[in-house]
């Protein structure tokens, strides 16, 4: 039987700024990839630190515009760390998509 490690990445994000928590988030994949982490998994919509969204239609316009796809830096840039520490990383993020919830 195999044992799978799995670490769950109780972190606080850095408000919205994507910049700073995307270092973070990659320092603390390192740190799990050395222990030995099999899988890292993120708290909710890492790239955001779950920022609620605003009820005035302006501020909500500019909190939409930090969603971002899969194809984005972001999300591209965890996904070579992935690879390179041969290590799952399970990212959340704010998702960009034509139409509202």
């Amino acid at each position: 039987m195999s044992v799978i490690k799995v670490a769950l990445l109780q972190m606080t994000a850095c408000g919205s700024d994507q910049d700073t928590n995307q270092s973070k988030g990659e320092a603390f994949c390192r740190q799990a990839s050395e222990m030995g982490v099999d899988i890292a998994l993120f708290p909710e919509m890492w790239n955001i630190g779950y920022t609620p969204c605003p009820l005035q239609q302006n501020a909500r316009e500019i909190g939409q515009a930090q969603a971002i796809s899969q194809h984005d830096g972001f999300v591209t840039h965890f996904r070579a760390l992935a690879k390179e520490l041969k290590m799952g990383i399970a990212l959340t993020y704010l998702e960009r998509w034509n139409g509202s919830p």
